[in-house]
């Protein structure tokens, strides 16, 4: 059965709200602005800070760069420094939402893992389709989909952009050379 929160009132949107909150403690690395989709707290302050401080190492590191656009260029970083601070970040937005069957210990390991809580809670969960459809999607884009995201480079390595594109790109960024891979 295809993934449909249409019909679920709690998770309406949810396919398209989750990435955005994904990607969002990037637009406040990279701009220092954040849409939050959770209200702001010291603890969502302090998991934003977190985050911008580990892709501030995997710059330094080149795990990451932040030229021509954010990219993620060694996967170990991303699995070992950013998934446990963003599967953070979701389950600020998992808990909003009303996602509580399970503890937040179990929906961390269920987030960055995969791992199903206890048999006990995993019958609670039967009776609340939707979370579980949440904590699942949760999991994928967390552990494929963003990864994936975050490492491409763009329209550069393609090939696409126009040689009126590509001055202009030199123009703006005082001169210096443009990637092209």
């Amino acid at each position: 059965k295809p993934l449909d929160f249409t019909s679920e009132r709690h998770a309406a949107g949810m396919r398209w709200e989750l990435p955005l909150h994904l990607l969002d403690p990037f637009h406040f690395t990279a701009r220092g602005e954040c849409v939050m989709c959770v209200p702001r707290s010291r603890t969502s302050e302090q998991l934003l800070q977190r985050i911008a401080a580990a892709v501030a190492r995997g710059c330094s590191r080149r795990a990451m760069t932040m030229r021509p656009h954010l990219q993620l260029l060694d996967a170990q970083f991303y699995e070992r420094e950013l998934r446990p601070l963003l599967a953070r970040w979701l389950l600020l937005l998992l808990l909003k939402l009303g996602v509580k069957q399970i503890d937040e210990e179990e929906m961390l390991g269920w987030l960055e893992h995969g791992r199903s809580p206890p048999e006990v809670k995993a019958s609670a969960l039967k009776r609340h389709v939707w979370q579980v459809k949440l904590l699942n999607l949760s999991h994928d884009l967390l552990t494929t989909t963003l990864p994936f995201v975050l490492s491409k480079v763009d329209r550069v390595s393609y090939g696409l952009l126009s040689a009126d594109q590509v001055e202009r790109t030199k123009r703006e960024s005082g001169g210096g050379p443009v990637p092209t891979s």
